[in-house]
């Protein structure tokens, strides 16, 4: 387990996940680019040949893309293209009539991820700096690169083995394989008494941890006891705090490995649905029966809802289209129910949508 109160473990994780990471997809990102400057709006005719094999190459007599495609597997990555449906191009060859006929570079929901993922590493590297956990780090520049992008259009199987690094760099920042990650995820939306008691150095250190990873009260309960409000106030990660912004990185991985799960499995062995991997992990370290939640429904309902006007006896209620969260009709104390659904948000399972002074909404993780 990760010393998670050490600075200098979090100065690791940076220099050896974030920071290569960046520079993986800043360089795919900065080669997109290039090939939209170098190839958008260009006629085919007057194209140089090693460019045009971006749109062409592996393209049959009859205008479908061949096994093994390099025109296809730029399209589907960079979004390289012609202003013509390929079948088209083909008769206009025949018929010599392909003036007019250029290439079009648009971007891709795969270079659209890893821009995402860029400049969302690039805001952590920048909370890092400005917490001291780093010192200034020096990246390549992207104007140095240009005759190093031109040797890769002559390299398709390089690209390849760029895009599958990056990937795989992605897949090592999720909680379902880094431990810093399944840290914050644990984090992330939890109440103090449940963070005490699984991070004992919270209890000797909760201001300078809470400062560190940047946590903040999201929930407050109507409890006039000042102990017992303080243990079941819950703590979430805001967008902005180191935390937040980790655990926004990792989300953005999710989302896009479910998007372009299809599309990577056409070209890389062994792509699996990174978020429903770690649903199934995590429902495996938890245990998942409880006599006042209606566990089943956390599992199989989009949103539930808990109304807790009165913190002393929150009751069964659905108004309206509202799901509960719980599975009794008999009143249970508040704290009694943060109890029992705390494992299930320190898991990962569930998350908190929404929450004012009478209403915390919570969502499972995997959604339809």
């Amino acid at each position: 387990m990760i010393n998670y109160a050490d600075k200098e473990e979090w100065a690791k994780f940076i220099r050896e996940n974030i920071i290569p990471l960046w520079d993986s997809a800043e360089f795919l990102v900065n080669y997109w680019e290039y090939l939209r400057r170098k190839m958008d709006g260009v006629y085919i005719d007057a194209m140089d040949e090693d460019y045009k094999s971006l749109v062409l190459g592996g393209v049959s007599e009859e205008g479908a893309y061949l096994e093994g495609s390099v025109a296809k597997f730029y399209r589907d990555f960079f979004g390289v293209s012609l202003n013509v449906e390929l079948p088209q191009y083909v008769s206009a060859v025949k018929e010599g009539l392909t003036k007019g006929i250029m290439a079009v570079v648009s971007e891709s929901l795969f270079v659209r991820f890893a821009s995402e993922v860029a400049t969302q590493t690039r805001k952590i590297e920048h909370i890092a700096l400005s917490k001291e956990i780093i010192g200034i780090v020096e990246h390549p520049k992207e104007d140095v690169r240009g005759e190093e992008f031109d040797a890769l259009v002559r390299k398709p199987d390089e690209v390849i083995k760029l895009i599958e690094e990056f990937y795989n760099k992605c897949a090592r920042i999720t909680p379902n394989y880094n431990e810093h990650s399944l840290f914050i995820l644990t984090i992330r939306t939890i109440t103090r008494r449940y963070l005490e008691e699984a991070y004992p150095e919270f209890k000797e250190k909760f201001e300078e941890l809470r400062s560190f990873f940047g946590l903040k009260p999201l929930f407050t309960p109507k409890i006039e006891e000042s102990e017992m409000k303080q243990k079941y106030t819950i703590w979430h990660l805001p967008e902005g705090s180191f935390g937040g912004e980790i655990k926004k990185l990792y989300e953005i991985v999710w989302d896009y490995n479910s998007k372009l799960k299809e599309l990577l499995s056409q070209y890389f062995a062994g792509i699996v649905d990174l978020k429903e991997e770690f649903f199934e992990m995590a429902k495996e370290s938890v245990v998942l029966s409880s006599e006042i939640l209606n566990v089943e429904r956390l599992f199989s309902e989009s949103f539930l809802k808990l109304y807790v006007d009165n913190p002393l006896q929150v009751e069964f209620s659905e108004r309206r289209y509202d799901i509960s969260v719980l599975s009794t009709e008999r009143p249970v104390p508040l704290t009694e129910v943060l109890d029992e659904i705390s494992p299930l948000l320190f898991a990962g399972l569930i998350n908190i949508d929404y929450v004012s002074e009478s209403r915390i909404d919570f969502e499972r993780l995997l959604k339809d």
